[in-house]
């Protein structure tokens, strides 16, 4: 950006006014995200598309999902830059389809169920959390849920182990279960077995779609034709994680699903890869290994 656009930014005090006109040579896909650098190279803030203007927003200021205290319990979410644009997208209430897609480590699920509760129970936007994992028949790592005795919910519960883990952390709850576990019982979040998705109530919902990548296409359109105007979806999966046997990093809903988007771009969807991990060397080693050996 030059000298003269980066002042008629900042004379601006009212955040609708934070608009930057959109030049086609900058090639962004509708509500992407990018770093903004000053003609000295220096960085100053950051953008995200909204048709014909970038919207820029300080990287500092970012909202870290602080949670009511019933619910946080003041808990904070540090992020990084890729992760701050993907926070700006989760709570956009014009993105009605989000696709996250990182290895593990990268905040998905964090960012993920943080934005869910936030617009559940402080903004009141939606009436109820879903979240939603395919069962896969046959798996490199096991057999489906069929197998397992007990209600879906019980069936479902130790797949759905990363967001109970989150929620436990957003309750303050780590010694016992019983903040989540009210959640759970309030049938305001709700776990939803893909194979059954064609009855179920996606209305006014917050709609959480875990490692899509275990998903065929058909599965992701049976779940996507039915959301309405007032629901929200969000697509997690990481195309390095396939579980089924009968899908490859090329077949799998979540590549398919991401592909589409940026071919057919819309106001209404938003996609991003998370880099960035936060994990240990070992598991690094056993990601960055294991991987190398399949090719």
């Amino acid at each position: 950006m030059d000298e003269e656009e980066i002042n008629q930014l900042f004379k601006s005090k009212t955040a609708a006014n934070w608009l930057i006109p959109y030049r086609k040579k900058w090639h962004l896909q509708e509500n992407e995200g990018v770093t903004l650098y000053d003609p000295a190279g220096q960085f100053f803030g950051m953008g995200i598309r909204k048709e014909d203007k970038l919207r820029y927003f300080d990287y500092h200021s970012t909202k870290v999902l602080d949670m009511p205290p019933k619910v946080l319990d003041g808990t904070k979410y540090t992020h990084n830059f890729e992760q701050s644009v993907c926070i700006q997208q989760a709570l956009d209430d014009d993105i009605k389809i989000q696709i996250i897609i990182g290895k593990a480590g990268t905040g998905k699920t964090h960012i993920a169920m943080a934005a869910a509760l936030e617009k559940v129970f402080k903004d009141r936007k939606y009436d109820s959390i879903k979240l939603i994992k395919p069962v896969i028949t046959k798996s490199r790592l096991g057999e489906d849920i069929g197998f397992l005795p007990g209600s879906v919910k019980r069936k479902l519960l130790p797949k759905m182990r990363p967001f109970v883990e989150k929620l436990r952390q957003f309750t303050n709850d780590s010694d016992t279960d019983e903040g989540y576990k009210k959640l759970l019982d309030s049938g305001v979040i709700e776990m939803l077995n893909l194979a059954d998705i064609r009855g179920a109530d996606l209305a006014n919902s917050f709609v959480i779609f875990d490692e899509a990548q275990n998903a065929n296409p058909f599965q992701m359109l049976t779940l996507g034709t039915r959301l309405g105007e007032d629901a929200k979806l969000i697509v997690l999966g990481d195309p390095t994680q396939i579980d089924s046997i009968y899908l490859d990093k090329y077949s799998n809903a979540l590549i398919n699903l991401y592909e589409n988007a940026l071919q057919n771009s819309a106001p209404f969807i938003a996609q991003i890869c998370l880099v960035q991990m936060v994990r240990s060397h070992t598991s690094k080693w056993f990601e960055d290994s294991i991987q190398m050996a399949r090719k």
